[in-house]
């Protein structure tokens, strides 16, 4: 049997939010494949999809989401977050501006998510650039560390062991002590 795993590049042409688009552009362009025989894979890039990545999202049943973020951390860092894993919007949620975690945080309380999915957060550095026109484009050490991530993941579906955390998941060291 195939699975089908969807990725989903997913950002904005302004203020260089097109990191997850160029990274799954660039899988796509490349020919990815983990090795695994029994995986189709479907890229899309979406541009700014608010509410309708939940009908996206409805018609899968594996998911993967690369899109940039600003959190704080180094540039170029790469941070998965699980279903399990997905952090409450820090505001209310309206129907103006709508934002990645709202749209997944009403997904998730509705049920329309697949039953596997995993967000990949690539940092970028905060606007305002020294070139707006051209932003920082991901390396291909970005790329690469997120190909192998996507392959670990994929392993996992495909064969899955006893849970343990990821080594790429977003959480502190104290919390991983305090998850075992």
């Amino acid at each position: 049997m195939t699975a089908q795993v969807d990725i989903l590049g997913i950002g904005s042409p302004y203020h260089g939010d097109q990191t997850g688009q160029i990274l799954v552009e660039g899988m796509r362009r490349d020919g990815f494949s983990p090795g695994l025989d029994n995986v189709r894979f479907v890229f899309r890039i979406l541009d700014r999809p608010g509410w309708g990545l939940l009908e996206v999202l409805r018609e899968t049943d594996h998911a993967i989401l690369v899109d940039a973020m600003v959190s704080g951390r180094r540039p170029g860092s790469v941070c998965r977050l699980g279903l399990d894993e997905l952090p409450c919007p820090p505001r209310p949620v309206t129907s103006h501006e709508v934002g990645l975690l709202p749209v997944l945080a009403l997904g998730r309380s509705l049920g329309l998510l697949p039953p596997w999915m995993i967000l990949y957060g690539i940092e970028i550095t905060p606007p305002p650039f020294s070139d707006p026109e051209k932003p920082p484009l991901p390396s291909e050490e970005i790329a690469e560390n997120l190909r192998r991530a996507i392959r670990r993941d994929l392993t996992s579906l495909l064969f899955p062991e006893p849970a343990r955390l990821h080594p790429l998941n977003c959480r502190t060291e104290k919390d991983r002590g305090q998850a075992r």
